[in-house]
């Protein structure tokens, strides 16, 4: 009778969950879906989405998550290429899709709609004896790289995966069953995925939050007690600010982790003094998870690195040819964990070019300084190649928000005919009105000649996507067609 899940003014128990996974299950089987197929999921957070992820593995079917801002277009795309038989998706979303396909498209054997009030589905008299159950060697879910646009890329994870990746958070920081795991970004996205898991594993209890504002994120902690949960960076600047202008205290809260990007230096010093709690950073992909931790403690003697390796983790800086660099140079970053995906789903080639030697290959620039920490330097495609020379955007970046005024930028090259690429700053500033000689100043008293940005663009805000990634593919595409 113990809570499982609490999801705005609503609760459900343990016994009153497993009675909706059990029954959802047996809806699945009576409708034709069986263990090995893929299941299209669009739907927004809500209680609906864990029985889902439990059903799944329970019968062990494929859940394929999609954003629900994507299009039916795009949706439609990345169900054809993972070849799901079967979409459960918000009131009005499943209309949308069924109208996005083209003839021949997609083989959808069963739509089941999802509203406010629960599924859309009969009474079943299918029983336990009727279906295969899942086991640990079953795909779990494929989930799509950001974006979804173009070619979709599945990450395939297995069940043992998502098992493994609960497990090793739950043991790196200590959570128990008495423990309160906060969930607030989009369930479509492996991090939240975990949050739910770990909660069930433990026979704690999970909180779900539908939508992120920093002012529900703040009341659903205090509310709810929450002691542990994973944000990411764009949320916490949010949940900061909200602080600062209307102090409350936190005192549940005992570990806060943050992923996706680095926090500036101030407003890390800043969040760990407020909030009092363990706080870590993480660096990693969807592909392999998390890589690297470091702790508050760690970060004072190590302000601008992303951790030290895990335990299950090797790390490794590699040359254009491979060849492993010392500490100190930059280069590819490359890992190998027992947490990694079992690659991208039905595209081979693809996978065989993402690994080398069991190593995954990040698309990342970094290096290891002498004690092993890892620095981050950004993507190898957002690289700043000018006159011959490379820049790497994170140094700049890192100078500029030191700025008061500078409330967030983004470094991206820009085709120059005289250069190759011009290095370009596209800025966001708290009072627009300032003189870029302030920002032009700066950097030349800070960086060298190749380093300085030859144009700066000032904006609204930067392009993210749901997990707060700054979008540099947009802004070059936006800003290389206007130079053009």
């Amino acid at each position: 009778q113990k809570t499982a899940v609490v999801f705005e003014q609503a609760s459900l128990s343990y016994s009153e969950l497993a009675a909706q996974v059990d029954h959802l299950a047996r809806y699945m089987i009576q409708c034709g879906i069986r263990r090995g197929d893929a299941v299209g999921v669009m739907l927004p957070n809500c209680t609906e989405y864990v029985v889902v992820m439990l059903m799944a593995s329970k019968i062990g079917i494929t859940l394929v998550p999609e954003n629900m801002t994507i299009s039916p277009r795009q949706a439609v795309t990345a169900f054809q290429v993972t070849n799901v038989s079967a979409v459960i998706g918000w009131y009005g979303v499943v209309q949308e899709l069924k109208e996005a396909i083209q003839p021949g498209q997609c083989d959808i054997q069963l739509w089941l709609e999802v509203a406010g009030n629960g599924f859309s589905y009969l009474e079943s008299p299918a029983t336990e004896s009727d279906y295969e159950k899942g086991k640990c060697s079953d795909t779990y879910i494929l989930t799509m790289t950001s974006g979804s646009t173009g070619d979709p890329k599945p990450i395939e994870l297995l069940q043992d995966t998502k098992l493994k990746r609960a497990d090793a958070t739950i043991a790196t920081f200590g959570l128990e069953s008495e423990d309160v795991i906060f969930a607030a970004t989009p369930l479509y996205h492996s991090l939240a995925e975990r949050l739910v898991i770990i909660p069930m594993l433990l026979g704690a209890r999970l909180v779900l939050l539908p939508g992120f504002t920093p002012e529900d994120w703040i009341s659903a902690v205090t509310r709810h007690k929450v002691t542990f949960t994973m944000a990411v960076s764009t949320q916490l600047r949010r949940i900061f600010a909200s602080l600062t202008e209307s102090p409350v205290e936190l005192p549940s809260l005992k570990t806060l982790v943050s992923t996706s990007e680095r926090l500036d230096e101030h407003l890390r010093i800043s969040l760990i003094n407020l909030l009092q709690c363990r706080f870590y950073e993480c660096y990693g992909t969807s592909e392999v998870a998390c890589v690297t931790l470091i702790s508050d403690q760690q970060s004072a003697r190590h302000p601008d690195s992303v951790g030290k390796a895990l335990d299950y983790v090797d790390i490794k800086i590699v040359d254009t040819n491979g060849q492993e660099l010392p500490s100190g140079e930059t280069g590819e970053i490359v890992c190998k964990t027992s947490l990694a995906f079992a690659g991208y789903y039905r595209k081979p080639e693809m996978t065989a070019s993402a690994m080398r030697d069991g190593f995954f290959l990040t698309g990342d620039l970094g290096w290891l300084d002498g004690e092993g920490y890892l620095h981050y330097m950004g993507r190898i495609k957002d690289l700043v190649v000018t006159g011959g020379i490379s820049v790497y955007p994170k140094d700049i970046e890192a100078l500029l928000v030191q700025h008061d005024n500078v409330r967030e930028c983004a470094v991206i090259p820009l085709p120059d005919d005289e250069l190759g690429e011009r290095v370009t700053a596209v800025v966001v500033l708290q009072d627009p009105t300032m003189k870029l000689r302030e920002l032009q100043r700066l950097c030349a008293r800070e960086l060298a000649d190749y380093q300085q940005p030859r144009e700066y663009i000032i904006v609204d805000a930067l392009p993210r996507n749901s997990m707060g990634k700054v979008l540099k593919r947009e802004l070059m595409a936006q800003y290389g067609a206007e130079a053009g």
